[in-house]
């Protein structure tokens, strides 16, 4: 068995940690349990702020005769220029490095997929449209299946973030029954659909500053059998006045500079669904941050639920917070 560097955390804390150190985890190796430690293996040693305990410990390899990149350096006769990683949607698969016509049709035979395509830089502007390029394929829309939902979108056109499964599968707990539901920046509907299939809320009103993502939202709703009606309102959501919701969702990192807005359309008492990024070193006082945000807007927030989501850059962290907020004092915002 191949000997690797390990972080070593209590069980419960293993899934927590896992997402926390992100790319850092081999996943060339399994974890491995004896009692109740979990052990970790890890690329390289984790920043040391983070406080965690590195060992060296003997891994068992994960099976990868029968991957897809295995089969397809097996039809190449070569591993040259076969990247292994990518990201799967239905029946599309999207890479982040150039592939030569040979290389995507190989996988193309190795994963029954009928579209590739290469990401040629991040996404353009407020509507998020993603800078793909379609290798292989006749291109088109496809169907990605998640937690019972049918996410359908072209990936030319609108953007799909595959990293977020966790914190989507964790919104979809979300209790909205009798709730009226804004989201503001709803997209193709990440948390939208999860909270309107599984919440069982009044009311969701879905914004987005791009009609085309609102588009597909609705396909997708339709396509997962979605009873609750979504108004989608293409528009700024800066521009968005007294809709009094009781359960807000600010799915984007720029959250926290959009409150005003967010706190303009809550009723009296209202939760609300943020993400944000925040360095290392403030990973411990991130919600305190948000709350004397809303304290200085005349509102009182309650920290009820957060963790981290991902990895987003060296020392930069992907958080995802529930707040319960409330207005005391002072005009909105």
């Amino acid at each position: 068995m191949p000997r690797s560097l390990a972080v070593a955390v209590n069980r419960e804390k293993a899934e927590e940690t896992i997402r926390l150190l992100g790319g850092l985890v081999d996943r060339e190796l399994k974890t491995v349990q004896s009692g109740e430690v979990v052990y970790i293996p890890v690329r390289r040693v984790p920043d040391q702020s983070l406080g965690l305990r590195v060992e060296a410990v003997d891994f068992p390899a994960r099976a990868t005769a029968a991957s897809p990149y295995m089969r397809v350096v097996e039809m190449l006769g070569t591993a040259s220029g076969v990247p292994r990683k990518y990201v799967r949607y239905g029946d599309a698969l999207v890479f982040r490095e150039e592939i030569g016509e040979d290389v995507a049709r190989a996988y193309m035979q190795a994963t029954g997929c009928r579209n590739v395509y290469v990401m040629e830089g991040k996404v353009r502007g407020e509507e998020r449209i993603p800078s793909v390029r379609r290798i292989l394929g006749p291109g088109g829309e496809t169907v990605h299946r998640e937690n019972g939902i049918r996410f359908v979108f072209d990936p030319e056109r609108v953007m799909f973030s595959p990293g977020n499964v966790n914190i989507r599968v964790w919104a979809s707990r979300l209790d909205a029954w009798g709730c009226t539901v804004l989201d503001m920046f709803s997209g193709i509907g990440y948390f939208t659909l999860p909270v309107a299939k599984y919440g069982d809320p009044e009311r969701v009103i879905a914004v987005d500053i791009n009609p085309m993502a609102l588009d597909y939202l609705r396909k997708s709703a339709a396509a997962s059998g979605i009873r609750t009606g979504i108004e989608t309102v293409a528009r700024d959501c800066r521009e968005l006045q007294g809709i009094k919701a009781d359960l807000i969702l600010m799915g984007n990192f720029k959250s926290v500079a959009y409150l005003p807005a967010a706190l303009r359309n809550m009723g009296g008492v209202a939760r609300i669904f943020m993400h944000y990024l925040v360095d290392t070193s403030s990973l411990g006082s991130h919600a305190t941050m948000v709350m004397g945000r809303l304290r200085s807007y005349g509102f009182v927030g309650e920290e009820l639920h957060s963790e981290v989501v991902k990895s987003f850059a060296p020392h930069l962290w992907h958080v995802a917070a529930l707040f319960r907020v409330r207005r005391t004092t002072g005009p909105l915002p």
